[in-house]
């Protein structure tokens, strides 16, 4: 049984405009705790089956209401329009999640997906995302 010590805050940190961001995509100053930096002596662990994805990816397709909300498209477009609606939003989902695929090897951390949007875009960007995520759910 491990016993970890309370993060200390430092409330006298100043943040200039344009934060300096060094070479791996992390700020200036940031210490690898509070972004979630993945360490060689603790990486990720691989354990996930095929089984687990695919009950992932089923759960998403239920819970976005896949299933109930296809009713309507296919009764006003028909079934060519659904397909093809579907394919052009799939390849656009495609995209990116080859995108998120490619930072996450390049830059594992341990979070989720909005780890990068507070790393590369802005941390209220993250932050936001990462609330407007939580809801949706």
């Amino acid at each position: 049984m491990s016993h970890h010590q309370p993060a200390v805050v430092d409330d006298d940190k100043h943040y200039a405009k344009d934060p300096v961001v060094n070479s791996n995509g992390s700020y200036e100053g940031s210490r690898d705790e509070e972004v979630g930096v993945v360490t060689k002596g603790e990486p990720l662990q691989r354990n996930l089956k095929n089984r687990h994805m695919q009950m992932i990816a089923i759960g998403g397709a239920i819970g976005a209401g896949l299933f109930v909300g296809s009713g309507g498209a296919l009764r006003s477009g028909g079934p060519a329009a659904l397909i093809i609606g579907y394919m052009i939003v799939g390849f656009m989902l495609m995209l990116t999640t080859q995108a998120l695929a490619e930072m996450a090897v390049l830059y594992p951390v341990n979070g989720a997906f909005y780890t990068y949007v507070c790393r590369f875009v802005d941390p209220s960007w993250g932050f936001a995302m990462g609330w407007d995520y939580a809801i949706a759910w």
